[in-house]
């Protein structure tokens, strides 16, 4: 009894000291937990889903007595200080009023780890509420007003409090024997930080050894080695480890131990003997040959359902694949019908077989059909349907080349027609010339009876006033032969006053005697007949002067030709209309000049000169 007291003593520490410790490493470790959200309120029953990972698990609470639910949790702020966070929604109110021998079971769906219990305003000041729960817990959370009598019982004045149930579970019953106003209570779920095995027999004669791993310090409630992995118990009890990994991080589990001479004995009786009921329900030494053998199936299997079915194959009778293996298209255990070329289940032996699916070749599962020549082919064989094609590629068609090489039915006006040349021969060479004279292109006439004075046919060049063959359109239509004075063939001329007359004029030469005169052409025709092939600038014989500065530009701005200092007689320096050495086009182009007189006076003079071809 002492030893008991020992330690149960150690294990209340050990519970006091871990409360808080678990709560600061799992906030350290991002522990979270996955609440309950309730529904399903019956008077004696409700039920909740936790939604745990990627799947629902449901709870059940039932009770001898009818509770109800409030649509938040009461004094909700005081489990604010909880690390991690709690939905403030409806959960069930319970009153406990089935007073001495009440009952309040929890089942979840499936088994699971480490479930916690949130009970918030259990009692009065005045009238305290003790609670006895059917699992060993260890306080996660005390929010005050609570007592923790052991590691089942518990003793609220206006308490608040979360409790952890370490270890797998189904179901926990909480008995209550004191009716009060009423305490909110909800479940959750903490999703291992990491997994914790345990290892070893925990039904013995003396003492056990259970070994703990996954984790890398160990602290146990109890034991002959608290502080290591492997410990030793040498008494019956529900035994706390708390695994602390590299990280910090903290998960709390549990194993019941149960130490007695009920299990000294073995299974013939011997005391401390070694002899074990195998999986076949045999009493025998783990080292007799027999062992686990008595209820081998056929799979080697221990109280397996596995036999050999009557396709010699060893399956359980539930295995899909049973009796299966042997089986023909038509099912018949080891019968012969097979599926033929034609995909029906027939015997080889039936007329039928490989017969259904034959083409007008005979050939199994062919695609040759009578194509519309008659034929039997495939559609894909470029043969198909082309044995009566007409030259129109018309299936039996009447379609035929005429004599001009057109795919044409002889009916048609058009049949022979589209090879007659212009003089209405088949197959002739005559065409219609540049002239529309229907001739052989050999014939000397071909394109020459529409020849214009230029040899173009068709052209509209004509002599013109001067003698040269233009189109009327050209720019030096009729330009070639004007005198000084714009006349056609004209026999004025600039005399040695810059002026326009005629030789006969009485002005002729005699305009200028007592003024310096400069005449500025304006115009040009640079075409070497001897008249007017330069932009020369004219004096009268009575003015001394000399050319400072003579430059020509295109209309665009661009200088073409440039000469400066040199006399009037220096034919060779005005500008003959080429630029670059080329012939320049028929245009307009602009001039400046600087004439320095005898007097040292220097006019410039700007303008424009036509250039004529």
């Amino acid at each position: 009894m002492q030893c008991l007291k020992q330690n149960w003593l150690r294990r209340l520490i050990f519970l006091i000291l871990l409360s808080p410790m678990v709560t600061n490493v799992f906030g350290q470790c991002n522990q979270n937990y996955d609440w309950a959200v309730w529904s399903s309120f019956t008077g004696q029953s409700a039920t909740g889903i936790i939604k745990h990972g990627n799947k629902d698990i449901t709870m059940e609470m039932s009770a001898n007595y009818d509770f109800s639910y409030t649509n938040v949790l009461f004094n909700y702020t005081i489990f604010q200080n909880f690390k991690s966070p709690i939905p403030n929604q409806t959960v069930p109110r319970t009153t406990w009023t089935a007073g001495e021998g009440g009952e309040t079971t929890m089942c979840f769906s499936e088994v699971v780890s480490n479930p916690v219990l949130l009970l918030s305003s259990i009692g009065r000041p005045d009238l305290p509420v003790t609670l006895e729960l059917s699992i060993p817990f260890v306080p996660l959370f005390d929010g005050g007003g609570m007592t923790f009598m052991d590691e089942t019982t518990i003793i609220g004045n206006e308490g608040y409090t979360i409790l952890l149930f370490p270890g797998e579970f189904k179901c926990i019953t909480i008995f209550s024997s004191t009716p009060e106003y009423y305490t909110n209570i909800t479940w959750g779920l903490n999703p291992p930080l990491f997994p914790v095995t345990l290892s070893g027999d925990t039904k013995a004669c003396v003492s056990t050894s259970i070994t703990a791993s996954g984790g890398d310090v160990y602290e146990w409630s109890g034991g002959e080695n608290p502080d290591s992995a492997t410990n030793t118990f040498t008494d019956s009890g529900t035994y706390f480890l708390n695994v602390t990994d590299i990280n910090g991080c903290v998960v709390t589990t549990s194993v019941e131990i149960e130490i007695g001479e009920e299990y000294c004995n073995d299974c013939e009786g011997t005391l401390n003997g070694t002899a074990k009921i195998d999986d076949c329900g045999v009493c025998l030494q783990p080292t007799d040959p027999a062992f686990n053998q008595s209820c081998l199936d056929c799979a080697g299997t221990v109280n397996g359902d596995a036999i050999i079915d009557d396709c010699g194959e060893c399956l359980a009778p539930s295995n899909p694949a049973y009796n299966q293996s042997c089986l023909d298209c038509a099912g018949t255990v080891n019968g012969t019908a097979v599926l033929d070329d034609c995909g029906v289940c027939l015997e080889p032996a039936d007329p039928a077989f490989n017969q259904s699916c034959l083409d007008c070749a005979g050939t199994v599962n062919g695609d040759a059909i009578i194509d519309d020549c008659g034929e039997c082919l495939a559609p894909s064989n470029p043969a198909y349907n082309q044995s009566c094609l007409d030259c129109a590629g018309t299936v039996n068609g009447t379609a035929v080349f005429d004599d001009c090489d057109v795919c044409l039915e002889p009916t048609d006006p058009t049949f022979n027609q589209s090879c007659l040349d212009c003089a209405g021969i088949f197959n002739g060479t005559a065409v219609l010339d540049d002239c529309g004279e229907c001739l052989e292109p050999l014939d000397p006439a071909f394109n020459q009876s529409c020849l214009d004075c230029a040899g173009t046919v068709n052209g509209d060049a004509i002599i013109d006033d001067c003698g040269e063959c233009l189109a009327p359109s050209d720019p030096a239509y009729n330009q070639s032969c004007l005198d000084c004075a714009g006349t056609v063939n004209g026999t004025a001329v600039l005399d040695e006053c810059g002026d326009c007359f005629e030789p006969t004029d009485p002005l002729f030469n005699n305009s200028c005697k007592d003024t310096a005169v400069i005449r500025i052409p304006d115009a040009f025709t640079p075409n070497s007949d001897g008249k007017n092939d330069t932009f020369e600038i004219i004096k009268s014989n009575y003015t001394n002067a000399k050319v400072i500065s003579y430059s020509i530009f295109s209309r665009w701005g661009e200088l073409v030709y440039h000469a400066s200092n040199f006399d009037f007689n220096s034919s060779n320096l005005w500008w003959d209309g080429k630029v670059q050495g080329k012939k320049a086009s028929s245009s307009n182009f602009a001039y400046y000049i600087e004439i320095e007189f005898q007097s040292g006076e220097i006019k410039r003079y700007r303008g424009s000169v036509k250039l004529i071809l």
